[in-house]
């Protein structure tokens, strides 16, 4: 079966070799594919978010989800009826990985202006620092206290 991501087919993405080794090394035993296969059985689009778009909750780098995508096809781990669902999670996969570039295209200059008016002060290595601490605490979480959209009722 053909496999076509964005009208583009995977064989024609760059190489990834390196990828598809790694991942035949380390994930990709019998074993492992037969656990794969069951939690596919259970649960589709979640087994193909954890197994090709996603590790550990972090979205992959687009390389490694078109190496993943190649080491599925490889192992023929998806039927061909399946891959038409698997095809729509990995394109919003490659989808938000474009999305995420723009985002820093969008915000690093603006971070690079706060960065220079503060670096007598290193607010580069502080960002860097506590920038998780801020993720973790949900200050980006519409819902967060800071959003003037939600602010606490003292009532």
């Amino acid at each position: 079966m053909e496999i076509i991501l964005f009208g583009k087919k995977l064989e024609d993405y760059p190489d990834t070799s390196s990828y598809e080794e790694k991942l035949i090394e380390n994930k990709f035993d019998e074993h492992n594919l037969r656990v794969i296969r069951a939690r596919l059985n259970k649960n589709f689009v979640g087994g193909i978010l954890n197994h090709v778009v996603m590790d550990n909750n972090k979205l992959k780098p687009t390389k490694e989800i078109v190496a993943a995508t190649r080491v599925f096809k490889s192992k023929n781990i998806l039927t061909e009826s399946e891959w038409g669902s698997a095809i729509y999670v990995i394109e919003r996969g490659l989808k938000a990985n474009k999305a995420y570039v723009r985002l820093l295209d969008d915000i690093s200059p603006t971070f690079e202006r706060y960065f220079k008016d503060f670096e007598d002060v290193n607010m580069r290595e502080t960002f860097l620092t506590r920038i998780n601490l801020e993720f973790w605490q949900g200050r980006f979480n519409e819902e967060h206290w800071c959003n003037p959209n939600h602010m606490p009722n003292f009532s």
